[in-house]
């Protein structure tokens, strides 16, 4: 990988399905497992209809429970304590709606850390750089790309991808307009990327869904507007991180600037 793979491998952010934590700190051993974390992650929670209390190490509430009354330093630990909240992405969909995108190929291992990437369009030299140069420093947790529609993908690509153990792979659905307004149509044998590489303004499909009468996911509609793909691909990480546990380590990072 090269020196910006290393520049970002120094912030590190953990997502769960209800929270949402932002740490900068040196990664050290990226290996696929961390120990288990002594005190709840301190910093923005997403969806929590319950708000979690965060007792930093040798706080005087982690005293008290040890049996030791310490309650005068509360309130000099109030502002340490302090979670901000807000509605998960998918309550814009529905109050009620749930991630309903799955993998095309591979399978998530939710007590694993992650590293995520949009990497749509791209020919096969790309994804093996990209992966190989990965597992080389040693990174043994999984990999999740979003790739182009299977019938679009470059030859060897999906057999490449398929071959290898820990990548997941979803070809998620977008509808995309040009900037003039016009819908963006893609013939097959045309352009690799059915987002235009990034230059068009699109929604995605199925990413959230209610549960049917049938027990069968009925799949919602985009609920934000058309937006470049840059700004969009977030909510299909928040997505992928409600597979991991919440002390999992998740790295979002661009391809195209790591190869």
């Amino acid at each position: 990988l090269t020196a910006s793979v290393t520049v970002l491998l120094l912030s590190t952010a953990w997502f769960s399905n209800t929270s949402l934590s932002v740490k900068f700190s040196p990664l050290g051993d990226v290996g696929s497992r961390i120990p288990p974390l002594s005190a709840p992650l301190k910093g923005v929670h997403v969806g929590d209809e319950q708000q979690r209390t965060v007792v930093p190490q040798g706080s005087s509430q982690e005293s008290s429970t040890n049996g030791n009354d310490n309650s005068n330093n509360n309130d000099s630990n109030k502002e340490e304590e302090e979670i901000l909240t807000f509605p998960a992405p998918s309550d814009l969909a529905s109050p009620n709606a749930r991630v309903i995108v799955t993998p095309t190929y591979g399978t998530h291992r939710p007590n694993q850390n992650a590293v995520f990437a949009f990497a749509e369009g791209y020919k096969l030299n790309t994804y093996v750089a990209f992966i190989e140069s990965l597992r080389q420093t040693g990174y043994e947790g999984d990999i999740v790309l979003s790739v182009s529609e299977v019938d679009r993908l470059a030859p060897k690509v999906e057999q490449y991808l398929k071959s290898k153990e820990a990548v997941v792979v979803y070809t998620a659905h977008w509808d995309c307009w040009k900037k003039n307004g016009n819908r963006l149509t893609v013939d097959k044998g045309g352009m690799r990327s059915t987002t235009n590489h990034g230059h068009s303004d699109c929604q995605i499909t199925g990413l959230y869904g209610l549960v049917g009468r049938n027990g069968d996911d009925e799949a919602l509609q985009d609920p934000r507007p058309a937006r470049p793909v840059a700004t969009a691909r977030y909510e299909l990480y928040w997505a992928w991180s409600t597979r991991y546990h919440p002390q999992s380590r998740i790295l979002l990072i661009d391809v195209r600037d790591t190869i």
